[in-house]
């Protein structure tokens, strides 16, 4: 990978997002068969270990789970797992839970989870994330037996990180690893049509191991303008929008939208090739870093919902 010089624009930034009904609030959304949702383009892939960007992250997780889960104090708990032990500072022990089923009816097994992590470790977009990993072994059907090269702090934290979902074996190996467009899991909402990527449908999961869903059908849909999205939202077309700043004051003034608006663990930020002229002169990037006002693009471009960054690594992130 090449080194990217950080410059200029680094914002710690808010999720704004707009939901429909500001009346009946959470009470309707429980109610409802279906809910429909906007987060702006279309995914690329719904393959876990291929994702690059939001709109894909947001449909992956409903449909896959993770060893294990990062809970509301930042702290590691078992998702998929039951438990784990690191016998030595190199060796750690998963234990699975079991009676976990795939969508298509297979129950979650060790050798799935061998097969999942090897996988990603042979991706270029994953390789990275688990390049402390030596060796995957099974105990039996539940445990696994994974051996470091070297301790790893994060390694619980990657083992959380959407990237490293499980995937089934036997269905992934059927379609040959193409699963962009045909996602299969354990999550709480099963994948049912891809619809060009402009309108992806997913539908519960009655035998889900954790908090079922409340609906019955929950839609992505791809509307990239931002006005238009807004306009969606204002009609009732969709439920749920990821909106721009300046629309939050037209959300907030409506009485039948209401506004979230919470930290992220994203940073936006400009990039530079620095094997470019004159990007390569380090004189000349920190010049460039020093012309940006960085809090004058916080206030008149995210009216004050975010932050300006220190460093690339949002101050959430582990």
């Amino acid at each position: 990978m090449k080194k990217k010089y950080l410059f200029g624009l680094a914002l710690a930034c808010l999720a704004i997002s707009a939901c429909g009904e500001k009346e009946s609030g959470i009470e309707k959304e429980e109610k409802s068969k279906i809910v429909t949702v906007s987060l702006g383009s279309k995914p690329k892939s719904l393959d876990p270990a291929m994702y690059n960007e939001i709109p894909s992250l947001s449909i992956v997780e409903q449909i896959y789970n993770t060893l294990f889960q990062i809970d509301e104090n930042g702290k590691i708990a078992p998702e998929l797992a039951e438990s784990y032990e690191y016998i030595t500072p190199t060796e750690l022990v998963i234990k699975l839970k079991k009676g976990i089923k795939f969508h298509n009816g297979d129950e979650l097994k060790a050798n799935d989870v061998i097969f999942s992590l090897n996988r990603m470790i042979e991706k270029p977009a994953t390789k990275v994330m688990l390049d402390a990993i030596e060796s995957i072994e099974p105990i039996n059907d539940y445990e696994v037996k994974i051996k470091l090269k070297e301790p790893s702090a994060p390694l619980l934290y990657t083992l959380s990180y959407p990237l490293t979902a499980i995937l089934n074996e036997k269905y992934t190996k059927e379609k040959n690893g193409n699963i962009a467009t045909d996602a299969m899991g354990t999550g709480a909402f099963k994948y049912k049509n891809w619809g060009d990527g402009e309108k992806i449908q997913l539908v519960a999961n009655k035998e889900y191991f954790g908090d079922k869903a409340k609906i019955d059908e929950l839609i992505f849909r791809a509307i990239p303008e931002n006005t238009s999205r807004l306009a969606a939202l204002e009609t009732g077309e969709i439920d749920i929008a990821t909106i721009a700043p300046i629309d939050v004051q037209t959300v907030e003034g409506s009485s039948d939208l209401y506004a979230v608006s919470f930290p992220t663990t994203s940073t936006e930020y400009l990039t530079l090739n620095t094997a470019r002229e004159p990007f390569n002169n380090k004189d000349y990037r920190k010049a460039l870093n020093y012309a940006i006002d960085k809090q004058s693009i916080v206030d008149a471009v995210y009216l004050g919902k975010a932050s300006v960054a220190n460093t690339i690594v949002n101050p959430t992130v582990f």
